[in-house]
């Protein structure tokens, strides 16, 4: 049940974050499967990690950057569109990763910073959902905590304050299914995960856009800490 709610909270997060009618319609469930393969492919960590990447540089404004990140997601999809189908992705979602492969594409053209995270934060969110179809040494939960981070900050940079209300809800509620896992394994950093979203909670409700920015780099800052802890 805390799966689903979970689940449902980020949804709804990323709706009102500003990935509405991108990612209206990402399935609940991926696979009609639901078995799973010993490795994540490398292909589809390399895609999760670009479009991290592209979110990041173009929150930046560095436009070089980013079409170094689009490439390297145009050239990753092929082979990661051939592995999702072969564990039966549905033919619809993979044309919605399409669609915002050409968004991040236009937005990194057109250079609009928020057109092109909001675009890339769902190509992240997608990787995540994919990579939750493998045995993976880090949870894929990791990943879909690290997008809803930059639901956030993309809310806050349109000055949707209701949609950064929403996807924090929405990361709370993830962390509340991931925490045991990040919590065994070092005590330390739930604990400051925990502090950093009570900040971030403080900041959302003040309106405080400096804030979030800081808590924000916190909060990645923690789950990069953790997937290279859950590595070792």
């Amino acid at each position: 049940m805390k799966k689903a709610l979970a689940f449902i909270l980020l949804l709804f997060a990323l709706f009102a974050a500003g990935c509405q009618s991108s990612l209206r319609e990402l399935p609940q469930r991926l696979s009609q499967k639901g078995d799973h393969s010993p490795w994540a492919p490398e292909d589809l960590l390399s895609f999760e990690k670009a479009a991290e990447d592209l979110t990041d540089a173009a929150l930046r404004e560095d436009w070089a950057s980013s079409q170094e990140y689009a490439r390297r997601l145009q050239v990753a999809w092929p082979r990661v569109k051939e592995e999702t189908a072969s564990r039966q992705v549905t033919e619809g979602s993979l044309l919605r990763v399409e669609k915002l492969l050409q968004k991040a594409e236009e937005g990194v053209r057109k250079e609009d910073s928020l057109e092109t995270a909001a675009a890339a934060n769902g190509l992240n969110l997608y990787a995540g959902h994919f990579l939750s179809l493998y045995e993976m040494s880090v949870p894929a939960a990791i990943p879909m905590l690290d997008g809803a981070v930059r639901s956030i900050q993309v809310a806050v940079r349109k000055g949707d304050w209701e949609g950064a209300q929403a996807a924090l809800g929405a990361l709370d509620g993830a962390w509340i299914q991931f925490h045991p896992a990040g919590w065994v394994k070092k005590p330390e950093a739930g604990k400051r995960m925990d502090g950093h979203l009570d900040e971030m909670a403080a900041a959302i409700e003040k309106k405080d856009e400096a804030q979030v920015e800081a808590v924000v780099q916190k909060l990645l800052e923690d789950l990069k800490d953790m997937r290279q802890e859950l590595t070792r």
